[in-house]
């Protein structure tokens, strides 16, 4: 999993998942900062038609946009 601020928005960061274990598996954003998932977003960080899917896929690698 890797954690960046985003380049493309001001306050948003990028969650970029990787699914190991050959299952499928949802990603659920959880902790003290409030922080959310807004989006799913490509490689360069331009938004993907399907904004709520939480769902990674076996050995699939996504990306999230996250803000408060």
């Amino acid at each position: 999993m890797a954690f960046k601020p985003s380049e493309a928005l001001n306050r948003s960061w990028v969650l970029r998942c990787y699914e190991s274990h050959g299952v499928e598996g949802e990603i659920e954003l959880t902790g003290d900062l409030d922080l959310g998932i807004d989006r799913v977003i490509n490689i360069l960080e331009e938004p993907l038609l399907d904004p709520a899917d939480t769902i990674v896929k076996p050995w699939q690698i996504k990306s999230f946009g996250v803000s408060t």
